[in-house]
C-alpha cells in the first residue's frame, strides 16, 4: 500500500507567520498492491463451470476476473443446467446470448447494451428485462411462465416469439421494426399495436384465432 506523509513546516517566529487555515488535508493514496485484479461474482456454480469450460475462468469459486470476460461477443449456454445467470451484467460487450433448455426463473439483461440477440426457449422464466436496450433485435423466448413481456423501451425489435408462456398483456405498439412476432398459446385475448402496424399487420405475425390486435386493449 502506498502511503503519502505529510510533513508540517513549524513557523518561525519573527520570519513566518502560522496560518490559521482548517482546511481538510488531502487525502492519502493507496492502492491495493500488485496483482489485485477485479472480479465479477457467479452465483450459480453450474453458469461458472460453463465459464471454465469456455477459458474464460479457470475455477470454480464464485468469482471470474472481470477482466477476462471483456470483449465476449457470444456466449452460447444451451442445455446446461443453470438457474441464475446473475454476473451477465459484466460482460460489456455481448451481442448475443443463447441460454436455450435451462432451468432460469429470471434473466436481467438491462444492462447488457450492446446486446442484439437472446435466446431463452424452454426455461421457467417468469421475468426478462431487456429496459432500454436500443440495439436489440431478437427475443426468443417460447416455452416459459412469462405473465408479461415489456418491449417499449426496444425501437430496433424485429423479432419476438412468446408462444407457450403465460402471457396475459402483450403490447408491441413501441415496436415499429416487428417483422416476426409469435404468441399462440397464451391467456391474452387482445394484442396493441399502433395504427400503422394494424393497418398493415406483417405477414409473419401469428396469434390465437381468437386473440385481437387493437389499438386500445381494455
Amino acid at each position: 500500500m502506498k502511503k503519502v506523509f505529510y510533513i508540517g513546516l513549524l513557523c518561525l517566529p519573527m520570519i513566518f507567520s502560522c496560518s490559521s487555515d482548517d482546511s481538510p488535508a488531502p487525502p492519502i493514496i493507496a492502492d491495493d498492491g500488485p496483482g489485485f485484479e477485479v472480479t465479477t461474482a457467479i452465483v450459480d456454480p453450474v453458469f461458472e463451470q460453463a465459464l471454465v469450460d469456455l477459458d474464460f475462468d479457470d475455477k470454480v469459486d464464485g468469482t471470474v476476473v472481470t477482466s477476462k470476460i471483456l470483449g465476449i461477443r457470444d456466449l452460447i449456454l444451451d442445455d446446461l443446467g443453470i438457474t441464475d445467470l446473475r454476473g451477465i451484467q459484466d460482460f460489456n460487450d455481448l451481442e448475443n446470448l443463447s441460454v436455450n433448455g435451462n432451468a432460469l426463473v429470471r434473466l436481467d439483461v438491462s444492462d447488457n447494451t450492446k446486446l442484439k440477440f437472446i435466446y431463452a426457449d424452454n426455461n421457467a422464466l417468469t421475468f426478462i428485462n431487456v429496459q432500454d436496450l436500443a440495439i436489440l433485435e431478437k427475443i426468443s423466448a417460447p416455452g416459459n411462465v412469462l405473465v408479461s413481456m415489456y418491449t417499449s423501451t426496444n425501437p430496433a425489435l424485429q423479432l419476438l416469439v412468446l408462444n407457450d408462456n403465460d402471457i396475459e398483456i402483450s403490447d408491441v405498439s413501441m415496436n415499429p421494426a416487428l417483422t416476426t412476432f409469435s404468441i399462440e398459446n397464451n391467456p391474452v385475448s387482445c394484442i396493441r399495436v399502433s395504427a400503422a402496424q394494424l393497418a398493415d399487420i406483417p405477414q409473419n405475425w401469428s396469434k390465437d384465432a381468437g386473440d385481437t390486435y387493437s389499438e386500445d386493449c381494455n
